[in-house]
């Protein structure tokens, strides 16, 4: 309950691996797209997880029993699966050996510990692995040498390496671990060290898509301090009167409502309590003192920061309209098309104290090839709805007006064409989640049929571009105060300071 192993990785003879926020697990698989139908189950093929009324655990065993492969009468008309937003990095060579180090440190330790706890012959079943320290070899041709002063201060994800696709992007492995996850005293928080670093280089826009966002400015509980970190590059960009962007993908709702609060509370929504100000408020409190005549007058802080959800419309093969909202599981951070940072840590204390939950991901620095900015461009021509290439220039620089405006207006737009088909998706009317989940189970109870006529011209959803939405900063706005189940959720995904 309070700890989990949430590293997400795999590895290949010590050569290649894949890091990220991808589960090897049921509803995870999807493709950038986000198909509500699958007519010839050439996406979806096998059981459908969200199968309404039917529990999670009686599909996984029918599944596991062989009794029934597939739980979807039509995937023509019914919706098949939940889209799924997630991230990962394909690494080789030096990369890919430290996350071989990573596994084979904490297979070895598992293997003590749980002999150690249980002394139930498990360790007679897991072979020791030979550690074959990473550090101690040369570096690959063409990496980047490390002397013994720098090499003492690196964190044991070990040197920066190649990336696998671009000479000129360097790469290291970044962890959380702790004791009882990986045998690491003190913890490990080069996971959360990445994060602040790379915020702390933004000068001209920072992107992030998350599925938690909780973090601290001063006052609460959480011990992580992301937020604040970019409210600080918010009053330099301010002060200095320069462009500065910072756009926030984050789910329009988690699986537990009452963590949504927390990410809604960091981001933009005020609490009620006297002092407590989300992220775009005190943006907006920066703005207020904006010298005469610079470029950040008498702007709003809408100017400067946007959060945003995901969503997806998609005609049956009868031709009728579907809207399902896209649940972004990834964990990335993009700065100045120079730095990013991909991996399976949230936002949130459980991911970055390192006693907590495990993580594992990797910080990529591009040296001017254009690497991260074509990982950039990739990610918004799918968000955007716009087609490869001949469309680039439009959203070349994330801090011009011309980028934010674009991407504002699609998000404003989106969230206005849904408002006006749907009952069901996100709106400032909707300020509780009791409502929400009324109107959503409501919808979601109907037959295809019912479904086509509950939803108001929605020939109109042809004119939706791409998948981005602007989160309603009112939406679910009505929780004065924390519920017994709020207060448990703050206990497992907050830090006190009395628990360090």
């Amino acid at each position: 309950w309070t700890h989990s192993h949430h590293q997400k990785f795999m590895v290949v003879d010590r050569k290649v691996a894949i890091v990220g926020g991808l589960d090897l697990a049921f509803k995870r698989w999807d493709t950038p797209d986000h198909p509500l139908f699958d007519p010839k189950s050439a996406v979806h093929p096998g059981v459908d997880w969200f199968v309404s009324g039917v529990s999670s655990r009686k599909i996984v065993d029918q599944y596991f029993q062989n009794k029934r492969k597939d739980v979807v009468a039509s995937r023509a008309e019914v919706p098949v699966a939940k889209p799924w937003q997630d991230v990962s990095v394909w690494l080789k060579g030096d990369a890919a050996a430290d996350v071989a180090f990573n596994f084979i440190q904490r297979w070895n330790w598992v293997r003590q510990d749980t002999a150690e706890v249980f002394g139930d012959g498990l360790r007679n079943d897991m072979p020791e692995i030979p550690m074959q320290i990473r550090y101690l070899r040369r570096p690959t041709p063409g990496a980047e040498a490390v002397d013994d002063a720098t090499r003492k201060t690196v964190a044991p994800g070990g040197l920066p390496s190649p990336n696998v696709l671009h000479k000129a992007c360097k790469c290291q492995i970044i962890r959380s671990l702790g004791k009882w996850s990986g045998g690491t005293s003190p913890a490990e928080i080069s996971h959360y060290e990445a994060w602040v670093s790379a915020v702390s280089e933004a000068q001209e826009y920072i992107y992030i898509e998350q599925q938690y966002f909780i973090s601290n400015m001063g006052e609460g509980d959480a011990k992580n301090r992301i937020a604040e970190a970019i409210l600080l590059k918010a009053r330099q960009a301010i002060d200095n009167g320069k462009p500065f962007r910072i756009y926030i993908v984050i789910p329009t709702i988690v699986e537990v409502e009452t963590i949504s609060y927390f990410t809604r509370r960091t981001l933009i929504q005020d609490g009620k309590n006297k002092g407590e100000h989300c992220l775009m408020s005190r943006i907006g409190i920066l703005l207020k003192r904006a010298k005469t005549g610079s470029y950040w007058a008498g702007k709003e802080p809408e100017s400067m920061l946007s959060v945003c959800s995901l969503y997806s419309a998609d005609k049956s093969s009868s031709g009728r309209w579907e809207v399902g909202g896209i649940f972004v599981h990834s964990k990335v951070i993009i700065v100045d098309d120079r730095i990013a940072v991909i991996g399976s840590a949230n936002v949130n204390d459980r991911s970055f104290v390192g006693y907590s939950d495990s993580e594992l991901g990797a910080i990529l620095w591009d040296d001017g090839d254009g690497s991260i900015r074509d990982f950039r461009l990739r990610l918004w021509r799918q968000l955007l709805g716009l087609p490869d290439g001949n469309t680039d220039d439009l959203v070349a620089e994330p801090a011009s007006d011309t980028a934010f405006d674009m991407w504002s207006e699609a998000a404003r737009d989106n969230l206005m064409l849904l408002s006006s088909v749907t009952r069901f998706t996100p709106r400032d009317s909707i300020t509780n989640y009791s409502q929400f989940k009324s109107l959503v189970d409501e919808y979601a109870a109907k037959s295809p049929k019912e479904k086509a006529v509950a939803l108001d011209e929605p020939e109109r959803l042809e004119g939706m571009q791409g998948q981005l939405v602007l989160f309603p900063t009112k939406f679910l706005g009505d929780q004065s105060k924390k519920t017994f189940l709020h207060k448990l959720m703050e206990s497992s995904y907050l830090t006190k300071p009395q628990f360090l």
